[in-house]
């Protein structure tokens, strides 16, 4: 009979020591660090493989670093560069200005209410991680720069004729 208790607790611990190893190998762990953006299953939910790898997780790095995808009308894509600098602003942060620089201008066109749009990817830096994935942006891609030029407010361009002026000469 003392035997046959020592194989019980044997075959209890391969159950407990195949159990921990189960535990182990069911933990799901991240291929970096980052932000959960979308959770696409839920807690105790089976996830199939089947021949595909499902997405369970839509992760974001780190946030310091942000890409912003633009669509540029085709009457406007020619005038764009890689490395051209770009502002933008988001209605989450009303009278902040974000800075950026073009890293990709893209081919592939898309067509959007009957008219052709390019993407055109942005990168900016994001160091009080106020920018976060799925905000609207409105951007200003600076096309052209002409350094020393001479600036006047339009307010300075109107004439306006109140009455009649004479010139003498002297």
């Amino acid at each position: 009979d003392l035997d046959a208790a020592i194989a019980a607790v044997q075959v209890a611990q391969v159950d407990v020591d195949r159990a921990a190893n189960n535990l182990t190998l069911a933990a799901i762990t991240a291929p970096i660090d980052g932000y959960v953006i979308r959770r696409s299953v839920d807690v105790g939910q089976t996830v199939n493989a089947g021949l595909s790898a499902p997405e369970i997780f839509l992760l974001a790095d780190d946030l310091l670093r942000v890409q912003v995808t633009a669509n540029v009308d085709e009457a406007d894509i020619g005038r764009i560069r890689e490395g051209a600098a770009v502002t933008f602003t988001v209605s989450a942060w009303p009278g902040t200005a974000f800075t950026g620089a073009v890293r990709q201008v893209r081919l592939q066109s898309a067509v959007v209410e009957n008219v052709v749009t390019y993407a055109v990817i942005v990168d900016a830096d994001n160091p009080d991680r106020k920018l976060v994935p799925g905000m609207t942006a409105t951007l200003d891609f600076v096309a052209d720069e002409a350094p020393g030029a001479l600036c006047v407010p339009p307010s300075a361009l109107r004439f306006s004729q109140i009455g009649r002026a004479s010139c003498r000469e002297r």
